[in-house]
This record gives structure tokens, C-alpha cells and sequence, in this order.
């Protein structure tokens, strides 16, 4: 009986730990994402090919004449100057409950399947491999309950392009999403987003884990190599999924009552694939990857 007492305390003692691990690095998510969504407000209207400002004649330094679109600080002026500083942060409420609802699930999903995250360079392959399909089932799950708060988000920022007030608020935005379009526009762009979040979970926890299964494995050296090697998958995910997240945000508000989401402004495209096809032609795959350097293209 001691031995059970023991082994049911151990374990509500794991899951308290399991708790505050999620409620803290939730709190911390949602602060970093508060303090930082003004840039990607400013990305998301960028993406869309909103450009309010035009470019200013400048030389670079190898003496090459190139025309320079605003830079993040520029642009976030302009939008100050237009519905002032509380404009900066139009659309982080649904952005805020998509993160809580996302990080809910995954949490859930992840203790249910009693998966570990990390990628300790002395697991094998298959475990490896096998955790980190558990990880893309957490996951998908995830952002499949999340995902309409996304599209709400990106709408309300959007709007600022045209001026509308179709999506003042969440509750405004679920009538105005499902009288116009029904349960499928909650879901307006997700296979693009899904397949870009998948990508990155499978490249940055592939490049971690090969980094540190090639690494000294000594306790000094270990949490400065999961540092370093989390940060450079990090980048190196983020960069060669970006496309996809730029064809999330476009199809979000196509086609919709949104000015930004329709021709002069925008073509309607007849799916994702389409759209992608229609990027690459113009060279604009990675178009809002960079908030500093901007220039157009004579």
C-alpha cells in the first residue's frame, strides 16, 4: 500500500510540475506575442502587398540606385498616424485566444500521448521518429481547434487596408464569417498554414536532434548545445516554410468583403496551389520576410 501511496503521489507531483510548466511558459508566450505583435501586424499588411508609403530614390553602398520601400519603424508610424498607438495592436485578441486555445490542446494532446519534446542525442532513431509523429498529431489538432481565431486575426489587421469595420470584434467576426461564407471560411487558408507548421516541427527537431547526436555529450556542454542548435533549426525552419505562411495569410482574406482580398488589389485564387504558382512567377514568395532592407525591384 506504501508502494502505490508512493507511485500515485509521484505522479500527481509530475503533473502538478506538468501544469505549472504549461501556465508559466503560456504567460511568458503571451506576453512575448503582446509586446511583438505590432511587427507582425505590420508583416501581415506587408504580405498582403499593402504599401501606403512610397519608395524613396536612394544609393547603396556600392553605389547601385535602387528604390527603398519603408522600413518596420516607418511603416508603424504611418499606422500610429492613422488610428493611433492602440492601432498597432488591431487584431491580438483573437490572436491571443488562438495561442491559448492552441497551446490547450497541444498540452493535452502531448500529456495524453506521453510524449517527450526534447531531442536527446541518446535516443534512437525510431523512438525519435516515433515521438516526434506523436508531436505532428498534437500538433494538427492544435491549430484544427485554433485556427478560426487565426483567420479572425488576420482579417482585422487586414482591414485596415479598405477601412472596414466587418470585424470589429470576435463576436462581430464569427456572424460576419459564417453569413457569408459558413463553417468553411473559419477554415479559409489552413492546408498552407498546417503544412508550413508540420514542415518546421519535423526540420527544426530533425537539425536539433543531428546536431546533438553529433556533439560531445558532456552535462557542461549540453544545455549551451541545445541552445544553440534549437535557435539555428528555429531559423532554418522559419525560413524555408515562410512561403506557406505568406499563402495562409492571402487566401485568409480572399475573396472575402475585404478591399485588400479582391482584384484591383488581389487576384482571386481558385486554391492555395494556386496562389503558390502565382507567387513564384512574380518573385514573391518571401514577400514581408524582411521588415528592415526593402527594396523594389526597376
Amino acid at each position: 500500500m506504501a508502494d502505490e501511496s508512493d507511485i500515485s503521489q509521484k505522479a500527481k507531483n509530475t503533473v502538478a510540475r506538468i501544469k505549472t510548466s504549461f501556465v508559466g511558459g503560456l504567460a511568458i508566450s503571451v506576453g512575448l506575442k503582446a509586446v511583438a505583435h505590432p511587427l507582425t501586424y505590420i508583416k501581415v499588411l506587408i504580405q498582403v502587398g499593402h504599401e501606403p508609403i512610397a519608395p524613396v530614390k536612394t544609393t547603396t553602398l556600392f553605389g547601385k540606385t535602387v528604390y527603398r520601400l519603408p522600413n518596420f519603424i516607418q511603416y508603424g508610424k504611418h499606422i500610429k498616424r492613422v488610428d493611433g498607438w492602440l492601432g498597432l495592436y488591431r487584431g491580438l485578441g483573437p490572436r491571443l485566444v488562438s495561442d491559448f486555445i492552441g497551446s490547450t490542446v497541444n498540452n493535452a494532446v502531448t500529456t495524453k500521448l506521453n510524449v517527450s519534446k526534447d531531442e536527446e542525442p541518446d535516443k534512437s532513431p525510431g523512438t525519435f521518429i516515433r515521438e516526434t509523429g506523436q508531436l505532428t498529431i498534437a500538433k494538427t489538432c492544435s491549430i484544427v481547434v485554433s485556427y478560426p481565431f487565426h483567420v479572425i486575426s488576420i482579417r482585422m489587421m487586414v482591414q485596415f487596408v479598405g477601412r472596414e469595420t466587418y470585424y470589429n470584434n470576435i463576436f462581430s467576426s464569427i456572424q460576419e464569417i459564417y453569413n457569408e461564407e459558413g463553417i468553411s471560411g473559419f477554415f479559409s487558408g489552413v492546408v498552407p498554414f498546417l503544412i508550413g507548421e508540420l514542415v518546421a516541427l519535423w526540420i527544426s527537431r530533425t537539425i536539433s536532434y543531428l546536431i546533438r547526436k553529433q556533439l560531445p555529450h558532456e552535462e557542461a556542454s549540453r544545455d549551451e548545445v541545445k541552445s544553440y542548435s534549437s535557435q539555428l533549426s528555429g531559423f532554418i525552419a522559419s525560413m524555408v516554410t515562410y512561403p506557406f505562411h505568406l499563402v495562409n495569410t492571402l487566401l485568409a482574406v480572399n475573396d472575402t468583403r475585404l478591399v485588400a482580398g479582391n482584384p484591383p488589389l488581389m487576384p482571386i485564387y481558385e486554391s492555395w496551389t494556386d496562389c503558390w504558382v502565382e507567387l513564384g512567377k512574380k518573385g514573391l514568395r518571401h514577400r514581408g520576410s524582411s521588415l528592415f532592407r526593402r527594396n523594389v525591384k526597376i
